[in-house]
């Protein structure tokens, strides 16, 4: 037996799938601590941000955000983007092969007050 899934459809499952992956009521993040060896000071990098799931960042990073400040000017062509960490990466892959890149980062972009232009 053959099934048709509409594009919107798919979209939709996706983005449920997501949402119940990322409860983003459940969602912090904090920008991780710096170490500049030149001036030798601690700072909080404004141009990564890790998201996480629960109450500490020791339960375990989701996804990072980096912006093109982060790489220099090296990366601006593809940045600010996000990336995931691989067990979720692979999870998606596994169930929507890389399908799901387009509706995360809508999805993303819709639920946090950063931009990404890019998913890998």
């Amino acid at each position: 037996m053959k099934y048709i899934i509409t594009e919107s459809k798919l979209e939709n499952f996706i983005t449920k799938y997501i949402e119940d992956l990322f409860p983003i009521d459940e969602i912090n993040w904090v920008n991780p601590r710096m170490y500049d060896p030149e001036e030798e000071t601690v700072y909080d990098d404004p141009n990564l941000i890790e998201y996480y799931i629960g109450d500490f960042i020791d339960d375990g990073v989701c996804f990072r955000w980096y912006g093109c400040e982060y790489f220099g000017s090296n990366a601006q062509s593809v940045c600010p983007f996000v990336t995931l960490e691989l067990e979720y990466e692979r999870q998606l892959n596994l169930l929507f092969n890389d399908r799901w890149k387009e509706v995360f980062k809508k999805w993303f972009n819709e639920n946090f007050d950063v931009v990404a232009k890019y998913v890998e």
